[in-house]
């Protein structure tokens, strides 16, 4: 009946005592970040509260896209095999976490000669549903919540909260639906 959750981080100490000299440190704080989702999402697990695991679900999803998207700190850019990663010190690195979280970061590009900015501007500017179902499914492994949700609003839908995966299903679903209405009509 004893859980524990630990960050083993044996470059913490040195990095705090640089802290405290006032000198930038770039710590690497995923375990630090996974240690606290872990005990927390248990704790929900424990006590019944759903919203608790979702959270620590969708803090460790931004964790890691964070880094997919090519920012991290200078001890996983040095292992990386992502071209140019902007190397990030901590607090940066954190801040970046949080705007991944918050659904306000989007990665740089997603197809050869498109950015995922080109991208979501076509998104909103085409009127074809076929179309918007076809950039949806480019941008897939890019999207955000916010995208999400700017996504369905302009096409007058609503996507229920949830982990990305369930809400990308379900606007492709409503594409697929007006896509379906569009070509064939009402019949």
């Amino acid at each position: 009946g004893y859980f524990e959750y630990e960050a083993a981080h044996g470059t913490v100490q040195r990095h705090y005592y640089k802290h405290l000299k006032g000198e930038e440190t770039s710590t690497n704080s995923v375990a630090t970040v996974f240690a606290w989702t872990g005990a927390l999402r248990k704790r929900g697990q424990i006590d019944g509260i759903q919203g608790l695991i979702d959270w620590a679900d969708k803090m460790e999803e931004a964790v890691i896209k964070t880094i997919e998207s090519g920012s991290m700190t200078k001890d996983l850019a040095l292992i990386t095999k992502i071209k140019n990663p902007n190397v990030l010190n901590t607090q940066d690195f954190i801040k970046a976490i949080k705007d991944t979280y918050d659904g306000k970061a989007r990665p740089k590009a997603t197809v050869p000669g498109k950015s995922v900015d080109e991208l979501y501007e076509e998104f909103l500017d085409t009127r074809s549903y076929k179309a918007k179902r076809e950039i949806l499914r480019e941008l897939q492994k890019d999207l955000t919540d916010k995208m999400i949700t700017d996504f369905a609003v302009s096409i007058d839908v609503v996507v229920d909260q949830g982990p990305i995966d369930a809400r990308f299903m379900s606007l492709m679903r409503c594409l697929d639906q007006m896509a379906k209405f569009e070509t064939e009509g009402l019949r």
